[in-house]
Order: structure tokens, then C-alpha cells, then sequence
């Protein structure tokens, strides 16, 4: 009786411990989803840059599309992009910004955005002023 026990107890403990359990990293965490807008004194911005920058220099970009939304591409960065980053969002030449549109200072070269991407989704509605402070809207 006593060596039957021991036999089942070795079967269970070594089923599920053989080299075949793998768990793949992106379904078990997710890679982070990065989402959102950038408007301006409530009018939405399109074709500017968006910049993720770490203090470690990796640097993720997204561009606005005609709504001022976007869609950063993490491309091979996966979970490694989970982190605190300041933000810079930049006019490009296709934006076509007027005089009144131009982007702040503080929201590129002296960046007062900073923003933490979190595993899973992550939306960051950018509501940018001309006078005053930045808003952030996120999740």
C-alpha cells in the first residue's frame, strides 16, 4: 500500500515538469499597447511626431494621423518597452501648422510630458495648451 502511494505521488509530481511546458512570454503578460491623441488648444493635431524617450536613450515614435490619433509601433521592443518615458511631440513639414499651431517648448525640446507605459493597453490623450499646463489623459 505504502509503495502503490509512493508511485502515484512520483506520477503527479513529475507530470507537468517535463521540458514540453513552455509558457510563451507575449500571451502570458501581453506586450504593452500604446493608443491615443494630441490636440492643441482642443483642436486635434495631425501629422506631428510623437516621441517616447527613455532615460537610457531607447526612443519609440508615432505619427498623427488626420484626427490626431496614433498608434506606436513597438515593433521588436515588446515587454522591454514597459518603463517611463518623456514625451515630445514635434510638427513635421507635411503638418502644416499655422502660427497659432505651433507646438510649445514644453511639450519637445523642455518636454514637461512624462508618461508611464504599463503592460497591456495604454491610451494617451495628449491635450496640449498654448498658455498653461499640459494635460494628460490616460487608460
Amino acid at each position: 500500500m505504502v509503495s502503490t502511494f509512493r508511485l502515484v505521488l512520483l506520477v503527479v509530481l513529475s507530470t507537468g515538469c517535463g521540458s514540453d511546458a513552455t509558457v510563451d512570454n507575449a500571451e502570458w503578460r501581453g506586450s504593452p499597447e500604446v493608443t491615443g491623441s494630441v490636440t492643441l488648444d482642443g483642436a486635434s493635431l495631425s501629422a506631428v511626431t510623437v516621441s517616447f524617450e527613455t532615460t537610457e536613450n531607447t526612443l519609440l515614435v508615432a505619427t498623427t494621423d488626420a484626427a490626431g490619433m496614433f498608434t506606436l509601433d513597438l515593433g521588436d521592443a515588446g515587454e522591454s518597452a514597459i518603463g517611463k518615458y518623456a514625451v515630445r511631440i514635434n510638427g513635421t513639414a507635411e503638418s502644416n501648422l499655422t502660427e497659432s499651431q505651433q507646438v510649445p517648448a514644453r511639450y519637445n525640446e523642455k518636454t514637461e510630458l512624462v508618461v508611464d507605459i504599463l503592460d497591456g493597453k495604454n491610451n494617451f490623450d495628449f491635450q496640449l495648451e498654448s498658455t498653461g499646463s499640459p494635460g494628460i489623459s490616460d487608460r
